[in-house]
């Protein structure tokens, strides 16, 4: 089964910690699997986030960025294990190495790096690692470094990086444009359509099987290259190939190639993967990567879906986040605690992404237009009715999802009042929306419009209802702040433009109006950048934290947060925190006092220090596997060693990736089943190497058994 979501862990209370601040802790979207690398069981995944280290067995993860590591930000691109046993690491700003438990950064300030663009990485089995960059090649091998440019190679200046791949016999192939080069150690080849049989189309990619056949991947097409000659096909497996825009070569030699649409796995008799078999709407493939158990991971580029790296064992998939927290966009615009007593979290961006999520002790679900009925990308406004019902919030329309199930209000519902609904609050079993025609209450499936008469202002432009400890309802709206209590509003219209509300002791009520305003006794006070500490007069947004401290997010790209305990005001801003973006615009408040500030980015504040789990550590896999005899000839005897409950299922592929021969629900009793060698036709399979994939809840892991005649 095509299974979207589920993590085993609260990643909301893990937080990969800075080593040199724990009160801190940045989340951001990866959208893509900009590359992918597996070392001792553990994925690597390289995204806009950072670096992705994540175990699949016991789903423990740990993000790498600016915070924890010495690159100046978390855009990274390219990922290689090095024969020495390190991990390293590129993008725009030089080279990270992983090794001994720490991060080292070079760059052309303080190593032999010939530029800090690193666009891809290759490891020498000697122990060195070749690095790509926009203005030539570097090697690095024990602490020494040698660069090639125009100066000493067949490589030019500058020029348009595409691919770089060892062959067998360790020689260098480098993709430019419209130029192949082959360095073989001592001299340097450049290889083009006039002096080779190379076709006459840019190389975007190159991979290398044992056998030293190579494929070249084309702006048109695929090149095998065989005895040092090239033969352009077209079409695999009866499908035109059109450009290629990626290849590697799986553990097993199997050469696969992809471009946007369509994966191939290139055997002598090839399999493609049309993008449609891992969903239906819009995405593109950007990396695939065999780890050592020949487990299949998939990368996207797939801005409907913040979980876009895939699991695939060749019919079914499973979709996993390509960073420790799936956001939807970098712009978050609600974060707040459920009736069921989860965070739930809203992103979108106005050009097409938007989610939500749900955070909560079975881990981290992710919603969007990819697995929900949302009329439209832009989640404006989220809410959970005291049913247990979703609320969410859009530019033409509501989305009503929940026990009962799914429900589409248009915007031109009767009483609805319109679309760009910003803000919705559960008061009763019902909810109230505001947007920029006003008001309306929901109840028992009716929809009611506030008059203006009846609120005594004008309700348009409403950007938030809240409710205070005493169930009154506050809505905050441009032309003033107005409070319903005993079927009775009263009104203030002297608070205007205000966009958000929070309260504290005392009743107090604080209202972010640009200007801060607080309501105390009956009476007004006013704070603004004359005559308090506020930095200047943009306050989008207010909370009151479990210790009577307020906190204020601001709109500026410099000043974003201060915080006031009634006579000192602190502020927040790039120098002193790592909040970054063009102002805070939501505040919530966890019961561990952590503040969850939703912005550019999703930032989460604890001036005691962020609570972390008491996970266990990571630990060895669940699962161990053997067959005997192997090889066999008729039949063969598979044993499994099983550390936990539940049941087993045992699927055999051929080395096409075909699914011969499955079984499931077997009992985890059961240490040992046999295979008569047949596949699940009942007709005996031919000679050849077969991987046993064997799978429980808590993983997966593959066995390889070869049959013979």
């Amino acid at each position: 089964m095509k299974r979207l979501l589920c993590f085993a862990s609260m990643l909301f209370l893990l937080g990969m910690l800075s080593a040199q601040d724990n009160t801190w802790h940045v989340y951001r979207p990866g959208y893509q699997a900009r590359d992918i690398c597996s070392h001792n069981g553990e994925l690597w995944v390289a995204s806009y986030a950072g670096i992705m280290r994540w175990n699949p067995t016991t789903d423990q993860r740990i993000q790498y960025d600016e915070s924890n590591t010495p690159y100046p930000n978390s855009y990274i691109s390219c990922l290689c294990l090095g024969a020495d046993g390190a991990m390293y690491a590129g993008g725009d700003h030089g080279l990270l190495r992983f090794g001994e438990g720490s991060w080292q950064l070079f760059n052309t300030n303080n190593s032999g790096l010939i530029h800090n663009v690193v666009r891809k990485i290759v490891a020498d089995p000697n122990g060195g690692i070749w690095i790509a960059t926009d203005m030539g090649l570097s090697f690095y091998r024990q602490r020494v470094w040698t660069s090639f440019n125009s100066t000493n190679s067949t490589l030019p200046d500058i020029y348009d990086f595409y691919d770089l791949c060892l062959d067998p016999a360790r020689g260098l192939w480098i993709a430019t444009t419209n130029t192949v080069h082959y360095y073989d150690g001592s001299e340097w080849t450049a290889y083009t359509s006039q002096n080779s049989t190379l076709p006459n189309y840019q190389v975007k990619s190159i991979s290398f099987q044992a056998n030293g056949d190579g494929w070249f991947g084309l702006s048109h097409g695929v090149a095998r290259y065989s005895n040092r000659v090239w033969q352009r096909q077209t079409a695999l497996d009866g499908v035109a190939i059109g450009e290629v825009t990626g290849s590697c070569t799986d553990p097993l030699q199997r050469v696969w190639l992809w471009n946007d649409s369509t994966l191939w796995l290139c055997t002598d008799e090839p399999l493609h993967y049309p993008i449609q078999t891992f969903g239906t709407h819009y995405m593109q493939f950007s990396r695939m990567m065999m780890d050592e158990n020949q487990t299949i991971w998939l990368g996207f580029l797939d801005r409907q879906v913040p979980v876009s790296l895939i699991r695939f064992d060749g019919t079914d998939y499973s979709r996993h986040p390509v960073s420790e927290f799936p956001l939807a966009s970098r712009n978050v615009q609600e974060v707040f605690r459920g009736f069921d007593d989860n965070i739930w979290i809203a992103a979108c961006l106005e050009k097409g992404v938007g989610g939500y999520f749900c955070v909560g002790a079975d881990g981290i679900q992710a919603f969007g237009r990819y697995n929900t009925d949302m009329p439209c990308f832009h989640v404006w406004s989220l809410a959970q009715d005291r049913l247990l019902n979703i609320w969410v919030g859009t530019c033409i329309g509501l989305l009503k999802t929940g026990p009962s199930g799914s429900e589409l209000i248009a915007y031109n519902a009767p009483g609805l009042g319109g679309g760009y609904i910003e803000t919705i609050c559960p008061v009763g079993d019902g909810v109230w929306i505001g947007n920029n025609q006003g008001v309306s209450r929901y109840e028992d499936g009716i929809w009611t419009p506030i008059s203006s008469a009846e609120a005594g202002l004008n309700l348009a432009y409403t950007k938030m209802i809240k409710t205070d400890r005493l169930g009154r309802v506050w809505i905050a709206s441009s032309a003033g702040v107005c409070c319903y209590a005993d079927d009775q509003f009263t009104a203030y219209p002297q608070i205007t433009y205000a966009s958000d509300i929070t309260f504290g002791v005392d009743d107090e009520v604080w209202v972010a109006r640009g200007e801060l305003s607080r309501l105390q006794d009956g009476e007004w006070t006013h704070f603004n950048a004359d005559n308090s500490g506020l930095p200047q007069n943009d306050v989008k947004c207010v909370a009151m934290d479990q210790n009577q401290l307020l906190w204020i997010g601001l709109g500026g790209s410099y000043h974003l947060l201060c915080s006031f305990d009634g006579e000192t005001w602190s502020n927040f801003n790039p120098q002193n925190s790592p909040l970054t973006g063009w102002g805070i615009t939501t505040i919530f408040v966890d019961e561990d006092n952590s503040k969850w500030l939703g912005g550019e980015y999703l930032f989460r504040y604890n001036e005691d220090g962020i609570p972390v789990s008491n996970a266990d550590e990571i630990v060895p896999p669940s699962l161990g596997c053997v067959n005997y005899p192997n090889p066999f000839r008729t039949s063969t005897t598979i044993r499994i060693d099983k550390r936990t409950e539940g049941p087993l299922h045992i699927k055999i592929y051929n080395m096409k990736g075909q699914l011969v021969w499955n079984q499931s629900g077997i009992d985890s009793a059961k240490g040992e089943i046999s295979w008569d060698g047949k596949d699940k036709h009942g007709q005996d399979c031919a000679s050849g190497l077969y991987l046993i994939q064997v799978q429980d809840r808590g993983g997966s892991l593959i066995h390889k058994a070869l049959k013979l005649k």
